[in-house]
């Protein structure tokens, strides 16, 4: 939809998360989509600014993470602590929640960047939740029914957090003009009657 607006084709392509931030890094590509905002990607990446802070109405979206476990285990979360003590979650790397839970004083499993090889790790018992972005995580469940037998969500958001479409700062430099469309182009797309009836159909 944002092509359309903008009258230029978006090339995309569907890399691991880790490498798709190293190589925006490297410059090797000129965007990356669905990020959420840390101080450190800053330094190499530009975000949507306003004078002083982050511009969040040029957000792709506002997400969540949730955490997900195994039916009948004893994994609690009421937005400050998290029990058991010596519980073990599973994160994709490189991903921003793993700081999140780390702050928390968890151990963190952050060895994969594949939601599925993190599900299965928890359904062997060798996490003892896993962290997910709620709209993935629940679209898993939703599609899979032995999954649903075996895993829940707990209601509670673990984080709830804006994501952007950032850019390297190369590219930056040299085509301000055409970010700056883009992201006036995704806030007037998001806030379209299409796109809320393509994201009705999607979830």
């Amino acid at each position: 939809m944002v092509e359309k607006r903008i009258s230029q084709k978006i090339l995309i392509d569907a890399i691991p998360w880790k490498r798709c931030l190293q190589e925006l890094k490297a410059g090797h590509y000129d965007g990356a989509v669905n990020a959420s905002f840390k101080t450190d990607r800053a330094e190499f990446a530009v975000y949507p600014m306003t004078v002083d802070k982050i511009d969040i109405s040029k957000r792709m979206l506002i997400d969540s993470y949730s955490l997900y476990h195994l039916k009948g285990s004893k994994v609690e979360w009421d937005g400050k602590v998290f029990k058991p003590d010596d519980a073990i979650v599973g994160a994709q790397t490189g991903f921003s929640v793993v700081d999140q839970l780390k702050s928390l004083n968890l151990k963190v499993d952050d060895s994969s960047g594949s939601t599925e090889i993190n599900l299965k790790k928890l359904l062997l018992g060798r996490v003892t939740a896993v962290a997910l972005p709620t709209l993935q995580g629940d679209n898993l469940l939703d599609k899979d029914t032995e999954l649903q037998k075996k895993i829940e969500k707990i209601a509670l958001p673990l984080i709830e957090k804006p994501y952007y479409l950032i850019f390297s700062k190369p590219f930056f430099a040299q085509e301000g003009t055409l970010v700056k469309k883009i992201w006036d182009s995704i806030e007037s797309t998001r806030e379209s009657a299409e796109y809320k009836k393509q994201m009705d159909l999607f979830k």
